[in-house]
């Protein structure tokens, strides 16, 4: 199991990430790393917090792929 917020780190060198060649890399390491932590995350109320956290990760991880 990976610590509840790597996710994180790698969501921020994903959005911080100047270098084209390396983005591509950058955005997928995110997305894994947010789509295991939503894998990860009880159902519970305490939870949606973070899962809503998660899905806005992914929505703009997509966004800055399509720039």
């Amino acid at each position: 199991m990976s610590e509840p917020r790597d996710w994180q780190t790698l969501y921020a060198a994903a959005m911080l990430e100047s270098d084209p060649t390396r983005l591509r890399q950058r955005i997928d390491k995110a997305d894994q790393a947010i789509r295991a932590r939503l894998q990860e995350l009880p159902e519970a109320i305490a939870a949606r917090s973070e899962q809503a956290d998660l899905r806005y990760a992914l929505t703009y991880l997509r966004r800055i792929e399509a720039a």
